[in-house]
């Protein structure tokens, strides 16, 4: 699937549950904030070692 046919589903999907009228500059950067919080959370305290083998893991 092409980039640009992806922008166009997830563009559809947020039309679909009328998720337009939050999709603002600020409500984007403060969902992206919480988000990116809790990546850092997992790494926080973390060696350099740690961090390599967290991302080693398979995923879910």
């Amino acid at each position: 699937m092409a980039i640009r046919e992806l922008q166009e589903e997830l563009a559809q999907f947020a039309r679909e549950r009328d998720w337009e009228q939050f999709h603002i500059p600020k409500n984007l950067v403060m969902a992206l904030a919480g988000e990116a919080g809790e990546l850092a959370e997992i790494f926080q305290w973390l060696t350099p070692e740690q961090s390599q083998a967290i991302m080693a893991m398979p995923g879910p």
